[in-house]
């Protein structure tokens, strides 16, 4: 009671002097002495406060103090003689320093014994924490709930703020204290701590000047936990802090914090973050939204000319533009697209759209073709007597098929050893990682089980197709097949022979499209390449290149397998499936791809028609051995990169099975819901999904050609394996 009398009394005093001064007897004894002092930590935080490379301190800090010296006609002079934040307010309290402007948080201990302005910045609280400890997260778990537990070591700076922010909001953790930031640092790296606690600024800046640091740890900010930066005035100066209040209301600071990252970058000369440049999300938007039409108006009118120039031409006409399909001018199509999108990145995004339409329009033709296909086959099928010996044989092959595709990957993994990489592909890979995590939002998960069920059984089939969802419509048209072989054969034979029409018209349309293919694996081409940065290719280089190898072989191998079960040479199965393949290289469509691969195995190796049609779209959808491999070796490459050994309880049984049920359970998926499904395995193994689906996604364009290629070419062998072929 008798301090805030006494205070009051100050103030009046102060109130009644300053009335016969038009200077208030405070901001007098700083303009008198010609200088205010700044009291200011020893050690540099960007972009509050820092030293430029010519020696010149900068920062957000730094203009306030040059603004309120320049406010009040007096020098700057800055302290830096505090080893701690602590020691800024001491400074303060001293008398050694007017303010304390330090990035210093307000916090109720030191509210007793200086005042704080209103906040002239807002910081959240952030944890780095290693990935490892994250998969300890449960569904319906917060962060609090891993971190704040007695095992749990987290690192902070010693005399700062946060050692009371962290009793507060981790009090049943083990709190660790350092000297220095850069200390808590090195004890995370050597696994002293399990996670290190201070504002979004410090930790956002040590990720991006250390970008090895996302391969081991995640940021995360507490976005209800705020971090209140203000100036601290003595309580012997009330006047000098009202005074200080009024010139924060008159000058307001840009609370973007990557705008001031952005400049901090810029005058250390360092990368910053690429402003105004477009999102990943936004890439590949046209400006015109009606671009997009004319576009399909032009590919429908060029399929419709091609259409009648079939009809109505005669056929030397057609023989001469034959030129178009040939392998070669497909090649050379796709490696000049590369090459356009390596070097003109910037306009492949207006070339994209002509290839994803022709995609489209590929995949639009495989559903059709897909449903009577299969609808047709298992019809004719189940009214043989052999239908049980087809299917049995049909699953002993896929079976065997995946089995060796996960054997590869894992066996590829532990020989090859992509996960071991040099510091500076870790630095590479880690800013991938940083970069993704924040884009990560919104990226699909992994399909819950419900959702699982769906996939297999749509509630509605028009709805399934229309969002196509390949999966679903093969569980419907198997179904559908098998019902049909028990209808009176008069009255289904009349859907059988409508289903043949629909088959081939649809084939008809394929045929067609097939003139302006080089054109389209351009475009698709270059945009793949586009979007591929070279940094990322060379730091996952080993992991691309065993990929390639394994894949490699194992396409050699099978088609030596089809060459010994069509009784011919060993190079002829890869010129007679020469579509199919470059379609599933340049597209990385399995399904696009299929149509060309059923074309060819009925016309040119003489396959029964019914088995092939019935096992190449059901063996596209559930025989994925390229995928199998990809999420095999992926998984070696992840437990690789933590450290976590393969042979150790039995992890290596857990990805030889696991990566077969992941590839299963993601059938008919895009890639990433395929990359997403390596939880089933990552989490037995304590690796963190996140990880995956970053590094996996940015080198998806280059592994997904010859992943298609291998899918492609397997169930063409596993076709030659099951189906009698005509003639013989």
């Amino acid at each position: 009671m008798c301090g805030k009398i006494l205070l009051a009394v100050l103030l009046f005093l102060s109130i009644t002097l300053s009335a016969a001064d038009p200077v208030n007897l405070q901001i007098k004894r700083i303009m008198d002495r010609g200088r205010i002092v700044i009291a200011l930590y020893k050690n540099d935080i960007p972009p509050f406060f820092y030293v430029d490379p010519s020696g010149k301190l900068r920062g957000i800090d730094i203009d306030l103090a040059e603004g309120i010296a320049e406010k009040l006609g007096v020098a700057l002079e800055i302290n830096r003689e505090a080893a701690s934040f602590d020691q800024v307010v001491e400074q303060v309290i001293s008398g050694n320093a007017d303010l304390g402007l330090s990035e210093l948080s307000i916090t109720l201990e030191r509210a007793k014994r200086v005042y704080f302005t209103q906040p002239y910045f807002i910081l959240h609280m952030a944890v780095l924490i290693n990935h490892l400890k994250l998969t300890e997260l449960k569904p319906g778990q917060e962060l609090r709930d891993i971190i704040n537990r007695p095992h749990v070591r987290i690192g902070i700076l010693g005399n700062s703020s946060y050692e009371e922010f962290s009793r507060e909001e981790f009090p049943d953790a083990r709190i660790v204290c350092y000297r220095e930031w850069d200390d808590a640092i090195a004890g995370a790296i050597n696994g002293e701590i399990d996670a290190a606690f201070y504002d979004e600024n410090v930790i956002e800046r040590t990720i991006r000047e250390n970008p090895s640091l996302s391969l081991k740890f995640r940021s995360l900010v507490l976005a209800d936990k705020l971090d209140m930066i203000a100036i601290a005035v003595s309580l012997e100066n009330p006047l000098l802090f009202e005074w200080v209040r009024h010139y924060l209301e008159m000058n307001r600071v840009n609370p973007e914090l990557r705008h001031h990252f952005d400049l901090y970058f810029q005058v250390m000369e360092k990368v910053g973050l690429n402003r105004g440049k477009p999102l990943v999300a936004e890439i590949g938007k046209t400006k015109n939204p009606n671009r997009g039409y004319l576009y399909s108006i032009s590919l429908l009118i060029i399929l419709i000319c091609a259409a009648l120039y079939y009809r109505q031409w005669s056929p030397g006409y057609v023989r001469s533009m034959r030129w178009l399909l040939s392998p070669w001018l497909v090649l050379g199509s796709m490696f000049l697209g590369a090459l356009f999108g390596f070097f003109f990145k910037e306009s492949t995004t207006r070339m994209a759209f002509i290839g994803e339409l022709y995609l489209t329009l590929l995949k639009m033709c495989a559903l059709p073709i897909m449903i009577t296909a299969v609808i047709s086959s298992l019809g004719h099928l189940f009214r043989t007597s052999g239908a049980a010996k087809y299917l049995r044989r049909l699953l002993f092959l896929i079976s065997i098929f995946l089995f060796l595709a996960s054997f590869s990957g894992l066996v590829g993994g532990l020989i090859g050893k992509p996960g071991v990489l040099n510091e500076e592909n870790r630095t590479i890979l880690g800013g991938r990682l940083h970069k993704g995590e924040i884009e990560q939002s919104g990226k699909p998960d992994r399909d819950s089980e419900a959702a699982l069920v769906k996939r297999f059984l749509p509630e509605n089939v028009f709805a399934a197709l229309s969002n196509g969802d390949v999966l679903g419509v093969l569980v419907f048209s198997i179904l559908f097949g098998v019902s049909l072989a028990f209808v009176n054969e008069r009255a289904s034979d009349s859907i059988f022979n409508a289903l043949e029409t629909v088959f081939h018209a649809f084939l008809k349309i394929i045929d067609w499209s097939m003139y302006v293919l080089p054109a389209a694996l351009f475009c698709l081409m270059a945009e793949q390449v586009s979007r591929t940065g070279l940094g990322i290719m060379v730091a996952m280089g080993r992991f691309i290149l065993i990929y390639y190898l394994i894949s490699a072989c194992f396409i050699l191998i099978i088609g030596m397998i089809i060459a010994r079960s069509a009784k011919m040479p060993f190079y002829r199965p890869f010129v007679y499936l020469k579509e199919s393949l470059l379609v599933a290289f340049g597209t990385f469509s399995s399904y696009a791809a299929m149509p060309f691969a059923i074309n060819s195995l009925i016309g040119k190796f003489h396959y029964e028609k019914k088995t092939t049609n019935l096992v190449m779209p059901l063996g596209i959808t559930v025989c994925r051995p390229g995928t199998i491999l990809n999420l095999s070796l992926s998984t070696v490459f992840i437990a690789q990169l933590f450290g976590v050994s393969i042979m150790d309880n039995c992890n290596w049984l857990i990805i030889l099975f696991g990566a077969i049920v992941a590839g299963l359970s993601a059938a008919g998926a895009p890639s990433a819901i395929e990359i997403s499904a390596l939880s089933i395995v990552l989490a037995p193994l304590g690796l963190p999904l996140s990880v995956a689906m970053i590094l996996l996604l940015a080198v998806d364009p280059i592994t997904d050609p010859i992943r298609t290629v291998l899918n492609v070419i397997t169930n063409c062998s596993i076709t030659s394996l099951t189906a009698e072929r005509n003639g013989t």
